[in-house]
């Protein structure tokens, strides 16, 4: 069983994952992240919900992100942090690190 206190590790040429919406009102919320083969199966889980539920607008403003552990620089974990932190900063994630790596 997965539980709140269960912890993942990535291995060197692992991915993370990062599952998050752009509802734009918000700015966007992290829904998920950790390993992406992980985070991925909560990804195609809820969209999919959402699309059955005839939620389409929904379901087409969920987002899923792969980052290399090799990427994985300080900045880039600076701003993966800030990402925890910030509430509706997860919703631009690809423009502030696309300089980054």
């Amino acid at each position: 069983m997965r539980g709140p206190d269960t912890v993942y590790s990535i291995p060197p040429d692992g991915k993370l994952g990062l599952f998050y919406d752009t509802d734009d009102s918000r700015g966007g919320t992290l829904h998920k992240h950790g390993p992406a083969d992980l985070v991925e199966e909560q990804f195609v889980k809820h969209r999919d919900a959402f699309r059955a539920a005839g939620w389409y607008e929904r379901a087409n403003q969920m987002r899923f992100v792969e980052i290399p552990v090799a990427s994985l620089t300080p900045p880039v974990i600076a701003e993966l942090n800030a990402c925890l932190s910030i509430s509706g900063r997860i919703g631009k994630i690809t423009e502030h690190l696309g300089p980054l790596h």
